[in-house]
């Protein structure tokens, strides 16, 4: 028969089955997941959340007062050296234990045991849910409360709704909203079950009062989140914000990010939903699309499956369920949908229609309760499909799932400690006691937790630079006379052109250094140097490049294979015709012997593009004629950079040469979801800065076509052979 979310459970179904039934996800969970933790710390907020477990301070709104408190118990336990690891473990757990609820609630709605299991695994396998399972991070405890809240709120079709199911329906309610907000929202996806069972008239005020006191326990981590911002040492956020009620609730209700709602025009949100189902495709098997459409299809196209009563008096050969169909008008879609499947497509549209509406880095990570619904969706469609095989629906299910887990693993990202290693390999080259400027969103969180955990560069201070300001500016300014400031000037994007007017700004392996305006006029080039010859009639006399070479630090750095940072340093003297040769767009590239340029993900990594501009605020005013400008220049090689004879070609790059297909303005292969935010990630890796990005190209001979001036390929000059061991 179809799954029916009258008929519950198959017979015989009790406590014990489902208990057998989550466990049996649980172990499932765990045994994906376990093997595939991430050692350490990764990206965006687990380094965050980590520090906020270990201090119990409040990371970004809404503060996630319950994730926080249970990761600070995690990292109490005796396991593992690294506090991050706990903390990866407790999503793992959390994780599985919330598929295991997801395939109860399932089951609960009428969906055969094997199939609700053979769900669970298939949203566990889900790449991105995968991934959010074995990192410190939020999601899988919003997987948890969601799944709990619908296998606890699918109430018995007739009796008295209980006071200890009206309990942790109530505190479900308040710890679901005190984690994330939204998921009010997201708890009306209960209302068609609780019409159809007629809960209102079953709800007595002892009932009520249980719901009211669940909900006064559930809000306990919200009045915890309260207390917490009123500490003046708070670090992760600025300890002013959140102070008093208004603070708290700025805080709770994520008031400074609906800026970034609703804010794409509607040919970019249909980008974005095309990107959508690409991710889910891509993500999840084609299945998680084609599977929840069809059934869609034949649902909206099939005849009512349901009893056609509309607005009847109820009989009394009528069951409790029935009685309330036929008392009530349904809507053509709730007279073909049952309620389970309503509250899969109810969380369906209002989690993705959030998301593809919201202007986030890693938007895509907030999509787990579309998953859960289109994985849902996915076994109940089948189950009705397949109503008179139920072994073949089952069958089905247990294919997609098991597709699903492969496909799952097969995408997961390398367990490299890539956030530790940018912070080791980052810092190798920042000289001690310097002042390092950083932006909250990435570059602090891996910096922060690395002190908290392992004492890391104690000698650094750490300035968060999200915003700059005329105060700041001289702040600056008093500091760069006293000591070295460096930054990636990755973020805010304008940064550059912010601290050009007021700083020299020269590279330093990963970072800019900022210095004071005091040029380096010389009137001849030194010896043994080469010439290019630009396009106005200016020079360049460039010295020999150099390898440089920092060792990397150890004590935050365990299982990592680099030992130390490389980089390629240069300097030349710009000799003008003009102002115009201080606009010249000049190109350092590393090739191999056979003049192959490093990639990855589609765009270079070793290589410097900048203007004499981009490190001053305009031409020197006094420049005699004949007289040069000393400039040095420095990029990071790739650490996984093979040893042999590479090359440096340096060149100028005719300025008519912008198209976006020769300098994308995001990674190639990203997703449009996630374009911001795994750029400027890839920016910061591999030490790129804020220099354009430049699509890769199989040889130099490619790479140049591109850049072809109206009379011809641009020439380049070969500064000789450069070592690598």
């Amino acid at each position: 028969m179809p799954p029916s979310s009258a008929a519950g459970p198959a017979a015989g179904s009790g406590p014990g089955r489902s208990f057998a039934l989550w466990f049996a996800v649980l172990a499932i969970g765990l045994a994906m997941y376990l093997p595939t933790l991430h050692p350490s710390i990764t990206w965006y907020n687990s380094g965050e959340l980590v520090a906020a477990a270990m201090t119990l301070d409040v990371p970004h709104p809404p503060g996630y007062p319950l994730f926080t408190r249970l990761a600070n118990l995690a990292v109490r336990l005796p396991l593992g050296g690294e506090p991050a690891w706990r903390v990866n473990l407790l999503s793992a757990l959390l994780g599985a234990s919330g598929a295991g609820f997801f395939a109860l609630w399932l089951h609960r709605a009428g969906l055969p045991a094997a199939g609700a299991l053979a769900m669970a695994v298939w949203a566990m396998g889900f790449a991105t849910f995968w991934e959010q399972a074995t990192n410190a991070e939020v999601y899988t405890l919003e997987v948890l409360l969601l799944s709990l809240y619908l296998w606890v709120g699918w109430g018995p079709t007739d009796g008295r709704f209980g006071p200890g199911r009206a309990f942790a329906l109530g505190c479900l309610t308040t710890l679901g909203i005190g984690n994330r907000p939204t998921f009010a929202v997201l708890a009306l996806a209960l209302l068609p079950r609780w019409q159809e069972i007629g809960l209102g008239k079953r709800l007595d005020g002892r009932t009520l009062e249980w719901a009211f006191l669940g909900a006064m326990v559930g809000g306990l981590p919200t009045l915890d989140l309260y207390l917490r911002l009123q500490n003046p040492e708070r670090v992760l956020m600025d300890p002013l914000v959140g102070r008093g009620l208004d603070g708290f609730w700025r805080v709770f209700t994520a008031a400074d990010f609906r800026k970034a709602l609703f804010v794409f025009p509607p040919g970019e949100l249909l980008a974005r939903a095309w990107a959508w189902v690409q991710f889910m495709a891509g993500d999840g098997g084609p299945a998680l699309i084609i599977l929840p459409g069809l059934a869609l299809w034949h649902l909206a196209r099939g005849a009512d499956s349901r009893p056609a009563s509309d607005g009847q008096e109820p009989t009394a050969e009528q069951s409790p369920v029935e009685a309330a169909r036929a008392a009530s008008p349904r809507s053509w879609l709730a007279a073909r949908l049952e309620p389970a499947m309503l509250a899969c497509l109810w969380i369906l549209l209002v989690n993705s229609g959030f998301v593809l509406n919201y202007n986030a880095f890693e938007a895509q990570t907030m999509l787990l309760p579309s998953v859960l619904a289109l994985c849902g969706m996915s076994g109940l469609g089948v189950a009705r499909l397949t109503a008179s095989h139920p072994a073949l629906g089952v069958f089905i299910l247990c294919f997609v799932a098991a597709g699903g887990v492969l496909l799952g693993h097969s995408r997961l990202t390398p367990r490299d400690q890539e956030a530790v290693r940018w912070a080791a390999r980052m810092t190798a080259a920042v000289p001690r006691g310097a002042t390092l400027l950083v932006s909250n969103d990435v570059e602090f969180r891996p910096l922060w937790y690395l002190r908290l955990a392992h004492g890391f560069r104690p000698d650094l201070t750490f300035r968060l630079i999200d915003a700059l300001g005329p105060e700041e500016i001289e702040v600056l300014r008093q500091e760069v006379r006293t000591r070295p400031v460096l930054g990636s000037l990755v973020y805010p994007p304008d940064l550059r052109a912010l601290l050009r007017p007021h700083f020299l700004l020269e590279p330093a392996g990963f970072l800019t250094r900022l210095r004071p305006l005091v040029a380096e006029i010389v009137d001849a080039p030194r010896p043994g140097g080469s010439t290019l010859r630009l396009s106005d009639g200016g020079t360049l006399s460039v010295d020999t490049p150099q390898i440089k070479t920092w060792p990397i630090a150890t004590a935050a750095t365990q299982g990592i294979s680099e030992s130390r940072l490389r980089a390629v340093s240069y300097d030349y003297t710009l000799f003008p015709a003009g102002d115009s040769s201080f606009q010249r767009v000049i190109g350092a590239f590393l090739v191999d012997a056979e003049g192959k340029p490093p990639q990855s993900r589609g765009v270079l990594t070793a290589y410097d593009l900048h203007r004499a501009l981009d490190m001053l605020p305009g031409p020197p005013a006094h420049l005699q004629p004949n007289y040069g400008l000393r400039l040095h220049r420095e990029f990071v090689l790739p650490a996984d950079l093979p040893p042999g004879t590479w090359s440096l070609r340096l060149l100028e790059i005719p300025i008519v040469s912008t198209s976006p297909e020769i300098f994308p303005t995001g990674l190639p292969d990203e997703t449009l979801l996630n374009l911001e935010g795994a750029t400027e990630v890839f920016r910061l890796a591999h030490g790129l800065g804020d220099r354009p990005l430049i699509r890769a190209a199989p040889t130099w001979e490619q790479l140049v076509a591109g850049w072809r001036a109206p009379d011809g390929a641009p020439s380049w000059l070969d500064l000789g052979p450069l070592w690598l061991d």
